[in-house]
């Protein structure tokens, strides 16, 4: 992609070292790069796209919170929301005027713990309509329901010593870990989907798995249902609207769509000779 919205070989390539890439509900492509802020890509008829870059500007508090983009989120409001690694986080909306602004703890994200949690690596929501923000001081959660920026209520989990149930920070979430023992192929997650029927999809070291939340039980795919030895990269997967699985892979993109998946219920009959 170059700095004209043209996909070529020649050209200026766009400026930024690219961290996160994201496709919203109207097809827009949000590039998040390190240190050169946040690009919309708008396709344009199949003729490449229409850029917009937004950057941090220390004179407007309604511009972009910092330059180092790590994730982009779009919740079920259709609002865009922005990790940023050392401005917080921020969503974007419009004006009275209809000019796009950024949402912030510069203006009326007041809510946002900004002293502790200013770096944050990870935006995602769940089907309860809740927004979880990955930080390097621990999760936030807050419920997308809210009408007024003033309104958003943050609350922050952390690792407590001693404490088996934490990342809690004795707020109303208690946290249960799952390790190899109790079913996971590997204790190495790479990244965590979740699918319409509200089970998660993790990406391993040791292939693909399905944790099935009601049952608390585990389904994996091991490298033997694959179609050959794929290693699965950090935080690179997307859930798409038409229901399919994406990750990002050595041998580039591994698709799949999950309902399609059934487990074997053939029982080998029992022979004694």
């Amino acid at each position: 992609l170059t700095e004209a919205g043209t996909i070529s070989h020649t050209g200026t390539p766009l400026k930024g070292n690219v961290y996160f890439i994201y496709q919203d509900s109207k097809s827009n492509l949000w590039i998040a790069t390190k240190g050169e802020g946040l690009v919309k890509a708008e396709p344009r008829n199949g003729m490449g796209y229409r850029l917009t870059r937004y950057r941090h500007r220390k004179e407007d508090i309604y511009s972009l919170s910092d330059d180092n983009v790590y994730c982009v989120y779009e919740d079920g409001r259709g609002r865009i929301w922005v990790a940023t690694f050392g401005g917080g986080v921020n969503y974007l909306t419009h004006n009275q005027d209809g000019e796009e602004i950024f949402v912030s703890h510069r203006n009326n994200l007041k809510g946002f713990p900004i002293d502790k949690c200013h770096k944050v690596r990870f935006i995602t929501g769940d089907h309860r309509g809740n927004i979880w923000i990955a930080t390097t001081v621990g999760a936030l959660r807050v419920n997308g329901d809210f009408k007024n920026p003033e309104d958003a209520v943050f609350h922050h989990y952390q690792r407590i010593q001693d404490d088996m149930y934490s990342l809690s920070n004795n707020d109303s979430a208690v946290f249960k870990s799952y390790c190899v023992e109790d079913g996971l192929p590997s204790d190495i997650l790479l990244s965590i989907r979740e699918d319409n029927k509200g089970n998660l999809w993790m990406s391993t070291e040791n292939g693909i798995s399905k944790f099935i939340p009601e049952e608390e039980r585990f389904e994996n795919y091991a490298d033997k249902h694959l179609s050959s030895r794929l290693r699965f990269s950090e935080a690179a997967s997307l859930y798409t609207s038409w229901g399919n699985l994406m990750y990002g892979t050595s041998e580039g993109i591994f698709l799949f769509k999950p309902d399609s998946l059934r487990k074997s219920t053939y029982v080998p009959p029992l022979v004694f000779s």
